[in-house]
């Protein structure tokens, strides 16, 4: 086993690698638009701890739009009768809508949006709008009021509750009503409006809820989710905000088929979208972001060095949501090579490096930025991992604490008996978040970070890849600027940045949503830079010339007492100004 010691960025880490494990060659990362292969002669690049991994030499391809295909599109934006909609109920070719600004029920037409008749809402706040086949369902907010209405507004039935009503939803032998105070539904009698029970709820404040693909389907603020009412537990969700909105507000959820119906609240719009599927990337909100990193060489020595020659980490990760726009890398690199798991390094030359002397490598970057998540149905996740994926669910680096009994434990009770690996995994992930709170900590041993309860992003990351040897499931190590994330792989899928820090950072009290939103996904503020695979972190030839690894570079093994540096900074797309992150 070989131990490394390596200056980064202002702190020394301790690399330890184990022996090398057979690896099958495959690309396990996102689709790149930006990174295609190049053939023909030029340099290679090879890692001989794994002969069979090769780095694909790859040439940058400058995007003249942020049209991306993973960015949330609707198939229809209908512009709202009234302001302030809080209800839509879709009905065959109608669609209902309530709004409380006006007092009324809007039948439109849902291809055109056209007001085909309206009949007058009830209480003093209608919310919640739902269609049963036969009639209208209809909260009161304010009232604490639930309407049963006939399709000329004619009431049916009502209902005084002991809540605030807020989404309503008329399921085969219920009403199921989400009250806004708290994560809870309450279960009526669509009878007697008796309470059958009550049962939990991902958050409180939902302003919609709808059946789609068998699923139960929840609006919320500006996001959209899914709920598996079996486990109380969110299963995925998406920033919904509509294209070129100005203010946004989901309200008044309901499915047609294959659709989910929304309305902006904030915007007076009313949108349709398909109803996302199995291992769908949905982006939104998404806007341009400069960045820059720069690395500086000392060179330390008392000689100079005729032809410096680095292999730069060019630490900007393109994914879906994460989308290059331009590229400049300053020297201008000999050539781009991508790695399985999609990490970009260009090879630099920095010329002659006199002793004493610094030279600077410079990556600036634009991106287009979005909130970007992944939609999952766990009950499409088999466990075909091809042989490339499950290598990276064994130990190919260590992990302080990562054998203690106490993580296998703690592993096995946070399953629950669960087989399924979306759940096995999810399981877990929400376990560490209950279990540790966020605070520096002495050590970074997986184990004693589980014994104390807290830890930071490193060790929230360190703690999710030892649970995914024990699971099975490759989760890797990723990296933010100044931060650590976790790289998550599902068979059958495109793998997802799991930001567990964020999710963390709720307290033990707050409600599954909150918890578990970014389980698949990462908020557009956050720049992902890096995945740590069997790529990073090893030694390799370039062109026969071995270079070792350092931090976000590899220098030349016939190179000593070189001291690398680097830092980012976000720029001011209008006014130029930097700031360093």
């Amino acid at each position: 086993m070989l131990r490394r010691t390596v200056f980064a960025g202002g702190f020394f880490l301790v690399l330890t690698l184990g022996a090398a494990p057979a690896v099958q060659a495959g690309e396990l990362s996102f689709d790149s638009l930006a990174f295609v292969p190049v053939g023909g002669e030029g340099p290679k690049l090879d890692l001989p701890q794994y002969p069979d991994l090769h780095w694909r030499r790859v040439s940058f391809q400058p995007r003249m739009t942020n049209n991306f295909p993973e960015e949330l599109k609707p198939l229809r934006v209908l512009t709202a009768p009234a302001a302030s909609i809080s209800g839509l109920a879709a009905a065959g070719d109608d669609l209902w809508a309530v709004s409380p600004e006006t007092m009324k029920i809007y039948r439109l037409n849902a291809t055109t949006g056209a007001v085909l008749d309206s009949v007058p809402a009830q209480g003093r706040s209608p919310s919640g709008l739902c269609w049963d086949g036969k009639a209208l369902w209809q909260t009161d907010l304010a009232g604490s009021r639930i309407y049963e209405l006939d399709r000329s507004g004619k009431v049916l039935k009502e209902f005084p509750v002991d809540f605030q009503p807020r989404a309503v939803l008329r399921g085969p032998a219920e009403l199921l009503v989400s009250d806004w105070a708290k994560a809870a539904f309450h279960r009526l009698d669509p009878e007697t409006g008796q309470e059958l029970g009550t049962a939990p709820a991902p958050d409180d404040k939902l302003t919609g809820l709808t059946m789609a693909g068998g699923r139960l389907w929840c609006s919320r603020g500006n996001e959209i989710l899914c709920f598996d009412r079996a486990r109380a537990l969110p299963v995925c969700g998406f920033n919904a905000t509509l294209p070129g909105a100005s203010a946004f507000a989901a309200a008044g959820l309901t499915a047609d088929g294959k659709t989910l119906w929304f309305a902006n609240a904030a915007g007076n719009q009313i949108a349709q979208i398909a109803l996302p599927t199995n291992g769908q990337w949905i982006a939104s909100a998404g806007r341009i972001r400069q960045d820059a990193f720069e690395m500086t060489y000392s060179n330390n020595s008392d000689r100079a060095v005729d032809s410096f020659t680095v292999l730069q980490n060019v630490p900007y990760f393109e994914m879906p949501g994460q989308r290059y726009v331009a590229l400049e890398v300053e020297p201008p690199p000999r050539a781009y090579f991508r790695d399985d798991l999609g990490n970009i390094t260009a090879l630099v030359n920095l010329g002659r490096l006199e002793a004493g002397k610094t030279a600077r490598c410079r990556v600036a970057a634009t991106l287009w930025m979005a909130d970007r998540r992944m939609a999952v149905d766990p009950d499409l996740i088999t466990n075909a991992f091809t042989p490339a994926e499950a290598a990276y669910a064994h130990d190919f680096h260590a992990i302080e604490g990562a054998d203690d009994p106490l993580v296998k434990s703690f592993v096995a009770e946070a399953e629950g008996g669960e087989t399924n690996l979306y759940w096995r995994a999810r399981r877990a992930h929400d376990a560490l978040c209950r279990a540790v709170y966020y605070r520096e900590p002495r050590t970074d041993s997986v184990a004693a970070v589980l014994r104390k309860g807290y830890g930071v992003c490193r060790n929230y990351s360190a703690a999710m890849e030892s649970f995914g040897r024990l699971l099975g499931v490759p989760m890797l190590d990723a990296w933010a600027p100044h931060h650590e994330t976790t790289f998550l792989m599902l068979p059958g899928l495109t793998p997802a940045i799991m930001e567990v820090t964020e999710d963390a950072l709720s307290t033990n009290t707050a409600p599954a949503w909150e918890r578990s939103r970014w389980f698949l996904g990462a908020p557009a503020r956050e720049i992902t830079t890096g995945v740590r695979g069997f790529a990073m972190h090893t030694r390799v030839l370039v062109d026969g010339t071995p270079f070792a690894y350092q931090w976000h570079c590899w220098l030349p093994d016939a190179v000593h007492d070189i001291r690398a540096r680097g830092g980012w900074t976000v720029i001011n797309p209008i006014t130029g100004q930097t700031r360093r992150m």
